[in-house]
């Protein structure tokens, strides 16, 4: 007969009018907060014996199909136990007596041989051979026994040994060059990436320069640790190919590459040979090579190849090339020559617009036309504390003759401490930068009274500013330049075109102006009153004359090329007394 399920809306209409009337059973006519509370109070207590006793029976089924288990569970271990002792019994009862008759047979053979010790009668050998021929007879039916369980064990032993072999062995593919196993790998994407390898440090110079290889690849069995990475089949490749390609360290000098070298330790040592000269206990200065120098490992063709002692030499030896002196204040030719270590001609040779002409501050001057292959470049910074010159303030004294003067205030130089980076090439200044500059002591102006008095004229108008100006409204080149007291060129010509403009270098009292044809040709002296004087020869025409007072940079002559002249230009002098200077000094 077919169980009934319980239908879940009639159980469920149930629950709530029991729910209802237990609610009204404490709330009578009207509901109450202590009526609410005994309501709930039964709702959870009934809720909790409820959830118990379930639990309780659920324990008590779990106990009992736990100890149907353990019965039937302990019932099998016993007939198990049974089985396994049956079977060692057999195996040991196969094996054992087998095993005491070998030791009963061993403890008799012994017993034999020890009894042919002690009558000669015996012969031992003889008892023991037919001792033991008796017994395999008496029990060879236990041989077929003792072989159904060691070739079992056998059989089991030859199987291991045979997988942990075959665990061990590993197939790879196997790489040879030109007949010659490079290593084996797991893939070909092994061999693939160690030829990139070497193809992205390869060093090619041209186009012409290629490197391919075509590998030879079979599947071999081989072991795990026989097995290589592409780092390890790159290097094993190199080796095989150094006929064409080698693992080298290229000199680039500039961008430009010289060789290379197996061994770069002697480059090295060449390189700091050059430099060693230099290096000393000053820290402020900065050691480099004026070429920017690369050494680059990588691998290159053999055919770059070059000898290192050779590539030393060329390092530390010598190249055509300029070598440049710049010159600072106080140079002369001689000076020059000797700093740079030539005689005086040898400097003339190089440069020879230096003979009878002037030096000007910065100007480039050739010493040598051959330059180490390497150059050494220092900068340094120097500290100096540099004397400023005074400035000498002239005020007009119309009751003192011309040519006379009084200091009224002495005149005191300054100081001034530079902070100067000085640049050297091999051992030869370059240029220098005044980086900061700090004034120690301001200079005390000297004033200085001149007399504005000639006889013959009167009273001077315009007195000079001791401060000279360039004296050509046009030329701008100097010729020839300022070699000392007559009678060398004792002046400076400046060369320009017919008719240029000649300027008044400082104000002051033209005192001579002469038409000639010899000498200075046309000529004017101007007298500034300081007892400074200044000439202008090779005039072509003169535009003031004598007596005319001047101002600074007023036109007073046209350029030409009159007296002892080859072209047009302007002789200018300064001169004190009978002293000339060099006008370049005044500008």
């Amino acid at each position: 007969m077919p169980l009934k399920r319980k239908d879940k809306s009639e159980e469920a209409n149930k629950n709530k009018s029991t729910l209802i009337s237990l609610f009204k059973k404490y709330n009578k006519g009207e509901i109450t907060k202590n009526g609410i509370r005994k309501f709930f109070v039964t709702i959870f207590y009934r809720l909790g014996y409820s959830s118990e006793l379930t639990v309780l029976l659920l324990l008590k089924k779990i106990r009992k199909v736990s100890y149907i288990c353990y019965r039937y569970f302990k019932k099998i271990y016993k007939e198990i136990k049974i089985f396994v002792n049956k079977f060692f019994d057999g195996i040991l009862d196969d094996i054992g007596f087998p095993l005491s008759r070998l030791k009963a047979s061993i403890f008799n053979i012994g017993k034999i041989i020890k009894n042919s010790k002690e009558d000669d009668s015996i012969h031992a050998k003889q008892e023991v051979k037919a001792y033991v021929s008796q017994g395999i007879k008496k029990h060879k039916s236990f041989v077929p026994i003792l072989m159904s369980y060691i070739l079992p064990v056998v059989c089991f032993v030859l199987m291991v040994s045979i997988i942990s072999i075959g665990l061990n062995q590993k197939y790879a593919i196997q790489i040879s060059l030109d007949g010659q196993s490079m290593g084996c790998v797991d893939n070909y994407n092994v061999f693939t990436n160690a030829d990139n390898i070497i193809k992205n440090k390869l060093v090619t110079l041209n186009d012409e320069q290629k490197w391919n290889i075509e590998p030879k690849v079979k599947l071999v069995s081989t072991k795990r640790d026989e097995i290589v990475d592409e780092r390890q089949l790159s290097d094993q490749i190199l080796r095989a190919s150094d006929e064409n390609i080698v693992s080298a360290t290229g000199l680039y000098v500039d961008g430009v590459f010289h060789g290379a070298v197996k061994n770069p330790e002697k480059i090295k040592q060449a390189m700091q040979s050059v430099m060693d000269p230099y290096i000393n206990d000053n820290k402020n200065k900065v050691i480099t090579f004026v070429q920017d120098i690369s050494l680059t490992d990588g691998i290159f063709f053999t055919e770059t190849i070059v000898d290192e002692n050779e590539l030393s030499k060329k390092i530390t030896g010598l190249v055509a090339g300029e070598v440049w002196y710049s010159v600072v204040e106080g140079d002369s030719p001689s000076l020059i020559a000797q700093k740079n270590g030539l005689r005086l001609s040898e400097l003339y040779n190089l440069n020879p617009e230096l003979e009878g002409g002037g030096l000007w501050i910065g100007d480039r001057i050739l010493v040598s036309q051959a330059v180490p292959f390497l150059q050494v470049k220092e900068v340094m910074n120097e500290v100096r504390e540099v004397e400023t010159k005074y400035e000498t303030e002239q005020r007009g004294n119309n009751s003192m003759t011309v040519g006379t003067a009084k200091t009224v205030q002495k005149g005191e130089n300054g100081l001034n401490r530079l902070n100067v980076e000085v640049t050297y090439i091999d051992g030869i200044m370059q240029g220098e930068n005044i980086i900061s500059t700090e004034v120690v002591k301001e200079p005390v102006t000297e004033i200085v009274e001149v007399g504005r008095y000639i006889p013959s004229v009167g009273v001077m108008e315009n007195a000079g500013s001791g401060k000279f100006g360039w004296p050509t409204g046009g030329g701008v080149r100097v010729s020839r330049g300022f070699a000392g007291q007559y009678p060398a060129h004792n002046g400076v010509d400046i060369a320009g075109p017919y008719g240029t403009a000649i300027v008044a270098s400082d104000s002051g009292t033209v005192v001579a102006a002469k038409y000639t044809n010899r000498g200075y040709g046309v000529y004017l002296i101007i007298d500034h009153g300081n007892g400074y004087q200044t000439l202008y020869g090779h005039c072509s025409s003169l535009l003031v004359s004598r007596g005319e007072s001047v101002k600074k940079g007023q036109v007073i002559a046209r350029m030409g090329s009159t007296g002892n002249s080859t072209g047009n230009h302007l002789h200018f002098e300064i001169k004190r007394g009978n002293t000339r200077y060099d006008p370049n000094k005044f500008w």
